[in-house]
């Protein structure tokens, strides 16, 4: 059996329920495609690659795993779908040694999967036209994807991502630097963890940065980030950094959106509407609404209400 998963990496807390629906029987008589979309740095790809893990003895076909990462226009565009597909989503003994053009090669995909259940897993997903060219055809089959809310593909479930509560975001700090030294400094690294804002990406990096810094103590690390301006800046570990993942979700916007961002970056409230939107923006309401739905579909801007 081919097994293309990564490991399955970094803690679930309070992910139960969504557990529970990726792991939930599929028919046998369909493809089932499930979607996981939300905030850069909220643990998309860690809640897709744990079920996966626990599915893989269910799919004897082979477990697939396709990183569609777009980066940065200025190094390199998000992968085509047509090579993606030719070189890594399907079974070594179904792929072809030229797949030709992306028609051939998407045909091609479909005669090999159609006979095959199989478990395929596709990760930082920009777009449909990514997507749908590297869905299996085989009855039984499941597809998790996890990346930005794709409103235009088919999907049985669908699932929006919120960031933990701060209690268990306290709780992977603990882990990773240590109970001594995280209750030694309790109001520190809760404050810590607020600061996170309970994304699993930036308490991650905050936890490697004191790991790394035996001489740092939290209360050094909050006062590091206590300023809004350096924040970004401070939360970064290597090649991690959680104003790169934010800047890959901005880098794929036009520049009509990209401009929409920015302004409304400078509302002085944290909760704004249409009509205030379409005052800064200089535009009519209707097209301020469409600027905003469409920051909601890329996890720019959250909709609690």
């Amino acid at each position: 059996m081919v097994n293309d998963l990564p490991g399955a990496v970094g803690r679930l807390l309070e992910r139960e329920r969504e557990l529970d629906l990726l792991t939930a029987p599929v028919p046998d008589s369909a493809v089932t495609v499930m979607t996981v979309d939300g905030t850069a740095g909220v643990g998309k790809t860690t809640l897709v690659v744990h079920p996966a893990h626990r599915l893989r003895a269910v799919y004897p076909d082979g477990c697939l795993y396709v990183d569609l990462r777009p980066q940065p226009r200025t190094v390199r565009p998000p992968v085509p779908a047509a090579r993606a597909a030719a070189a890594a989503a399907l079974p070594r003994r179904h792929r072809r040694r030229d797949p030709g053009r992306p028609r051939r090669t998407h045909c091609g995909r479909r005669a090999a999967t159609s006979s095959l259940r199989l478990l395929m897993v596709l990760d930082d997903t920009a777009g449909s036209r990514q997507a749908e060219p590297l869905l299996p055809a085989g009855p039984g089959s499941l597809v998790l994807i996890a990346g930005r809310r794709l409103v235009e593909l088919d999907a049985d479930r669908r699932l929006t991502l919120e960031p933990p509560e701060t209690g268990s975001a306290v709780s992977v700090l603990r882990h990773l630097i240590g109970e001594r030294r995280a209750d030694g400094e309790p109001e520190a690294t809760r404050e810590l963890a607020r600061l996170c804002d309970g994304l699993p990406l930036a308490r991650c990096i905050a936890g490697a940065r004191l790991q790394t810094r035996p001489a740092w103590s939290p209360a050094y690390l909050v006062e590091r980030l206590s300023g809004d301006e350096g924040r970004l800046g401070a939360l970064w570990a290597g090649d991690r950094s959680v104003e790169a993942a934010f800047r890959l979700s901005y880098e794929q916007l036009p520049e009509r959106l990209r401009r929409g961002f920015r302004v409304l970056g400078m509302v002085p409230t944290a909760e704004v509407d249409r009509l205030t939107s379409a005052a800064m923006l200089g535009c009519p309401p209707r097209d301020a609404e469409e600027i905003l739905e469409n920051r909601v579909d890329t996890s720019l801007l959250q909709q609690p209400v």
